[in-house]
């Protein structure tokens, strides 16, 4: 609709077409539906601006890339001849090194986390089990319950069912039960239900757990935000400034202040809702290594995206929700992105990728 919008027109026909992150919130198939679309525009003799993170969509959709860094151009080049390791470089300044690009094994401790026959509005009798150290991915189409999971969850709603957190069944509707008893949630629209885009990294950071720098009644400045600049230089969030605003930093360093806020609370269950969702590949990298950080240290965590190829990359197992209901599960050679990608719109994904 937006692009039915944005080519109507009561004069001359539109000469150009400017997308912003078109699919930021589409799972796959409904992505290659707006690829379709693009292409018919394109041939009709539109010019049209793409603007992606996502590097499929730069190779699918484009003659030519323009990369930018920091605000400045760095390169301007035609797509065939060019691969994806050498636009990462561009984009990041940097190589990525095989761990920034494979997943590996992790060891699992106790359960941490139970789902028992967990309903909403979408979702429909959801079972799941999390253990210390284990990555479950969640995936599903829009409409399949799973932007609903998060929520129910971390208690954002009422709920059927129970979310049993090492141990203990929590009361429903209570998120500030969820976060004392050790979990965090990480939600997908970061600037309306986590950021404080006015407010200081430190304050976005120690907003959980002011107190713990107070000294009889008193905030202790200097060793919070020594505490503040320590997270910022670990998860390399730029510019690593205790008080600059939320609003003066990059989407991705955003999502790394809101991830440190959670980490920096040692949480024993982590909920990533889109983590990397319109961040750029250096970020995503970088929170990708945040949570294998996370359960490496014991936590469970439990991530819903609709970047398949993300899942691959982080999760141990993948549940797959369709019309509210988990219909499959895949891991070891089964969890890979055509597998999840089929599974979610209902094709047999049973078979082990060849």
């Amino acid at each position: 609709m937006a692009i039915a919008r944005a080519m109507s027109t009561r004069g001359a026909p539109s000469k150009m077409l400017i997308l912003d992150e078109p699919t930021a919130n589409l799972p796959g198939p409904e992505a290659e539906r707006l690829y379709a679309l693009v292409r018919r525009v394109a041939d009709s003799g539109v010019a049209v601006l793409f603007v992606s993170h996502h590097f499929d969509e730069d190779f699918e959709m484009a003659d030519s890339v323009t990369v930018l860094r920091d605000g400045k151009h760095v390169i301007t080049r035609p797509v065939e001849g060019l691969t994806e390791d050498e636009l990462i470089e561009h984009v990041v300044g940097r190589k990525l090194d095989e761990y920034d690009k494979e997943g590996h094994v992790r060891a699992h401790g106790d359960v941490v986390l139970e789902l028992k026959d967990l309903s909403g509005a979408a979702v429909q009798g959801l079972d799941l089990t999390i253990h210390a150290g284990e990555v479950v991915g969640v995936a599903g189409i829009t409409g399949s319950g799973r932007e609903e999971v998060a929520a129910l969850v971390f208690g954002g709603h009422g709920h059927g069912g129970e979310v049993v957190l090492g141990g203990d069944v929590l009361p429903q509707a209570r998120p500030d039960i969820s976060i004392e008893r050790g979990m965090a949630l990480v939600p997908a629209e970061r600037h309306a239900n986590a950021s404080l885009m006015a407010q200081s990294l430190r304050e976005n950071i120690t907003i959980v757990d002011p107190g713990r720098h107070m000294s009889l009644g008193i905030l202790r400045r200097r060793p919070e935000k020594a505490d503040v600049t320590v997270w910022l230089e670990r998860l390399d969030v730029r510019p690593s400034q205790s008080e600059f605003t939320m609003a003066q930093l990059s989407g991705g360093n955003q999502q790394k202040v809101i991830i440190a806020r959670w980490l920096r609370q040692e949480p024993k269950v982590l909920v990533l809702d889109e983590p990397t969702q319109g961040v750029d590949v250096g970020a995503k990298a970088d929170i990708h290594r945040m949570v294998d950080e996370a359960a490496a240290q014991g936590a469970g965590v439990l991530v819903l995206s609709t970047d398949h190829e993300e899942l691959v990359r982080v999760c141990d197992r993948v549940i797959i929700l369709r019309r509210g209901k988990a219909v499959d599960e895949l891991s070891g050679p089964r969890l890979t992105n055509d597998n999840i990608t089929a599974a979610t719109i209902g094709r047999d994904s049973s078979e082990p990728a060849a």
